[in-house]
């Protein structure tokens, strides 16, 4: 006589002393209970239709309301009202609720059969900064296309100001019209994204390249549509030691290519993050989110210090990356995304317990790979003159043997 499959301590349930037979006392139980089950799931399946039409108002009106501030910078004054006809909204109760605590910024959604993240790039007051701080004049037409060539020329100024509402970061700032000849076909609108959020131009230029980034599909007026290329890395902290390490194995190379740059320009990820990092559940490649705050350095242009800068640790509450751009900006090369990642193997404050990617290493993995702990923690805490780029070649080298031999 028990109810198996039922609540805990069902047994118990079970053997309280009702007149009718116990069969038939968990019987109805669940009986009521699938009835209840079913009309709420019913509810729940009226109402987020009703949430999902309510959201892609939302992106719709973000979408229109760009227009009207910023009639001139866009050349399809339509895409709104089909941008989003092949995007169906994602909606679930824990999505609404996040909702309640500040305004969504992203929201998830499929586009045919691919999912995908629907951004809103503008935050806060960033609009209405650089329109202040080009516009000095009562009658000044900051929108006006036939001025383009002035208008790019008041937009560098604005983004070469020290209040620049960015927090996307060139340097030297002399190099920002070398970034857009290299990011950008240096449209009007690419140019106000460089104030605005530099994360399209970012992703578009690296996508190309074969890097761990997602891809953007299309953009309307401030709102974008780019691959969700799956789960935050956080989520894969349970999994197998070997899929762990075919992760971390991947976010290495990553963080190589970030560090290599394009065309000179190197790229350092200063928010490397388990909440900025994704992963594919299927083929377990990473791809790096939220790259509006990156800083950006051309190489090219330093001759004096031609010495591998290397990261120090800087001691911060909780999963924060701390790191001085004028180290950065003063070196033709940084370590500090090698650290970023090897740090993210080691630890998450964030996380109870604080333990990283590469947790509980298999007793096997110990005694055939004596170094590996020491290779990881050298990547993080080594001597000063340690080389973080060799070691992680060499981590590479042990990952891939563990893997593949």
């Amino acid at each position: 006589m028990v109810c198996q499959g039922w609540l805990i301590q069902s047994s118990k349930i079970c053997q309280h002393s009702f007149s009718i037979p116990a069969y038939d006392r968990c019987g109805r139980g669940m009986n009521v209970l699938h009835i209840k089950i079913l009309l709420y799931a019913s509810v729940i399946s009226k109402y987020l239709h009703l949430i999902e039409n309510d959201e892609r108002q939302k992106w719709s009106e973000l979408c229109q309301n760009n227009y009207v501030k910023c009639t001139r910078w866009f050349d399809d004054k339509n895409c709104c009202d089909t941008f989003l006809d092949d995007v169906r909204i994602e909606t679930d109760f824990e999505m609404e609720v996040s909702g309640l605590f500040g305004n969504r910024k992203i929201q998830y959604g499929t586009y045919g059969e691919r999912k995908v993240v629907l951004k809103y790039l503008i935050n806060g007051g960033n609009l209405d900064d650089i329109k202040i701080k080009w516009c000095n004049e009562a009658d000044c037409d900051w929108e006006n296309k036939n001025q383009v060539r002035s208008l790019r020329s008041g937009l560098l100024r604005v983004f070469q100001t020290t209040s620049n509402s960015a927090g996307f970061q060139v340097c030297p700032t002399n190099s920002v019209s070398r970034f857009m000849e290299v990011f950008s076909h240096q449209s009007l609108y690419e140019w106000v994204l460089l104030n605005i959020n530099v994360e399209p131009l970012i992703i578009n230029t690296l996508w190309s390249r074969n890097f761990s980034v997602p891809e953007l599909y299309s953009s309307c007026g401030f709102v974008t549509l780019q691959s969700n290329s799956g789960q935050t890395l956080s989520s894969f902290y349970d999994q197998s030691f070997a899929v762990r390490l075919l992760i971390a194995k991947n976010l290495l190379k990553a963080a190589l290519e970030f560090s290599y740059g394009v065309e000179g320009f190197r790229i350092y990820l200063t928010d490397a993050t388990p909440d900025n990092i994704v992963v594919d559940p299927i083929t377990f490649k990473v791809a790096f989110v939220d790259l509006d705050n990156v800083l950006v350095v051309d190489s090219e242009t330093i001759t004096k210090d031609l010495s591998i800068h290397r990261h120090e640790k800087i001691e911060c509450d909780g999963m924060c990356f701390a790191f001085v751009p004028e180290e950065l900006c003063s070196h033709s090369l940084s370590d500090i995304n090698l650290f970023a990642i090897c740090q993210i193997f080691v630890t998450d404050p964030n996380r109870i317990p604080d333990r990283g990617l590469l947790h509980s290493v298999p007793d096997t993995i110990v005694r055939e790979h004596p170094q590996f702990q020491q290779m990881i923690d050298q990547c993080v805490n080594g001597m000063a003159d340690d080389d973080r780029f060799f070691t992680t070649n060499l981590l590479l080298e042990m990952f891939n043997k563990i893997l593949y031999y």
